[in-house]
């Protein structure tokens, strides 16, 4: 239960992970039910292109949450 890292290091910078991901916004397939969810590859590049502005390491850590690793991210805000 909870949320679990599918990549190399959870404390590696979420941009980098993301490098060569395919588009977050591309149109998705139907849903059958039996979809599994990658954090490097589903939801990594999303936080990366919405969040970073705002909480993306000490420049401009928003509500305390730093979103520059999972590990960060895990830690809460």
């Amino acid at each position: 239960a909870g949320a679990k890292f599918d990549g190399p290091n959870p404390e590696q910078n979420l941009t980098r992970l993301t490098r060569g991901a395919a588009n977050p916004t591309a149109m998705a397939n139907q849903p059958t039910g039996k979809e599994t969810v990658s954090f490097s590859a589903d939801i990594a590049p999303i936080l990366t292109q919405n969040c970073n502005g705002c909480h993306y390491k000490a420049q401009r850590v928003q509500g305390g949450l730093n979103m520059t690793s999972f590990a960060t991210l895990l830690r809460g805000g």
